[in-house]
């Protein structure tokens, strides 16, 4: 699976409440602090720069995904989760507009599904992506409003 993923949106379809951020992560926070934080399967592909990203797998309800969470600067600015299996796209996608609504923006086109999502009260913004053959991806981050907390 491939995908070109630029993304700094972010979102959680599991059932559990988020009171801000995504799940176990808080937007902006450090390298140390994710790791103490994370589950402990999450390994680093880049260990320096400025841009570092980990992965790690992940389970949204009973499907399993892979996590990616994007650091600038050594703050955390995104979570992005990604699948290959269609069923599980179109799983995820009916979550997202249970959970939040219809989306506030719908920007598909022929073979490509892209919608977002704003969580005012978990302060995230979500986008899913998906690709008719390549599966889908979705992605968390703070909302625009916010940003003192990745700077």
């Amino acid at each position: 699976m491939r995908f070109a993923v630029v993304a700094a949106v972010l979102f959680a379809t599991s059932s559990s409440a988020v009171l801000a951020d995504w799940q176990f992560t808080r937007w902006g926070m450090t390298r140390a602090e994710f790791e103490a934080a994370s589950p402990g399967s999450v390994t680093f592909e880049a260990p320096d720069g400025p841009d570092q990203v980990a992965k790690g797998p992940y389970r949204v309800g009973l499907v399993d995904v892979t996590a990616q969470y994007a650091f600038h600067l050594g703050r955390l600015r995104s979570v992005v989760l990604s699948t290959p299996d269609q069923f599980t796209c179109e799983s995820m996608a009916a979550a997202l507009t249970k959970r939040y609504g219809a989306p506030v923006k719908d920007a598909g086109v022929a073979g490509l599904e892209n919608f977002s999502w704003d969580d005012q009260p978990g302060n995230n913004a979500m986008q899913y992506v998906s690709m008719e053959k390549d599966g889908c991806f979705v992605a968390y981050g703070p909302l625009a409003n916010d940003a003192s907390s990745i700077l």
